[in-house]
């Protein structure tokens, strides 16, 4: 059996039967081009927001690193009011920190600051430490022998406390 033509050309031509060539050929560009497009601009959004949050993560764990050897002597001391007003103005300065606490070694919160509009997603926690000096102040033959300053490095000593930061990963 032979097919008819009219037939066999709606079977070959799937675009509609009114488009000229150049349209066609600009169809068969451009859609192409528009598919790679948004496939690459949807891969570039996934891959910047995976770098944001990253950089949060790094933030947070930066932050909580730094205020448990800052916060060491306003929490040995007592001084709750300097250090609350300091972990205060951080969480007011970068929208990113959703609360801080300090807390002693019993748990009891000795300080915190919480931003009223963020909600943490991400959490960091480092324990606080009194430094301990490797210096001996009353024995000096060691020194005087070697005719050389001791080392002034430190050690951890006793746990003082704990710092927790909330991040949170939304702009």
């Amino acid at each position: 059996p032979v097919a008819s033509p009219a037939r066999s050309a709606d079977m070959r031509t799937p675009w509609p039967s009114h488009w000229g060539i150049t349209t066609r050929l600009v169809m068969v560009a451009s859609v192409p081009a528009l598919l790679m497009f948004l496939v690459i601009t949807a891969a570039l959004y996934v891959s910047g927001q995976d770098e944001a949050i990253e950089a949060v993560r790094e933030r947070g764990a930066l932050i909580a690193s730094s205020l448990a050897q800052t916060g060491q002597y306003g929490l040995v001391s007592g001084n709750s009011a300097s250090l609350e007003r300091s972990i205060q103005r951080l969480v007011e300065s970068d929208p990113t920190i959703a609360s801080i606490q300090l807390r002693d070694p019993n748990g009891r919160v000795v300080a915190a600051a919480q931003a009223r509009d963020r909600q943490a997603s991400l959490t960091f926690e480092r324990e606080m430490r009194a430094d301990v000096f490797a210096l001996d102040l009353l024995d000096n033959s060691r020194a005087a022998a070697s005719r050389a300053v001791p080392d002034a490095t430190t050690s951890e000593g006793r746990l003082i406390g704990k710092v927790t930061v909330r991040m949170s990963s939304e702009p």
